[in-house]
C-alpha cells in the first residue's frame, strides 16, 4: 500500500496543476500509515 502510494506520488509530482491538492492528500494518506504503527 505504502510503496504504492509512493509512486503515485512519484507521479504526482510532475503533475504541477494538482500538485498541492495532491500532497494535502499525500501527507493526510502518510499520517494514517504512520498511526497504524503508532
Amino acid at each position: 500500500m505504502f510503496l504504492l502510494t509512493r509512486d503515485i506520488y512519484k507521479y504526482q509530482f510532475f503533475n504541477t496543476k494538482t500538485f498541492m491538492e495532491f500532497k494535502e492528500i499525500f501527507q493526510r494518506n502518510l499520517i494514517a500509515e504512520l498511526s497504524k504503527f503508532g
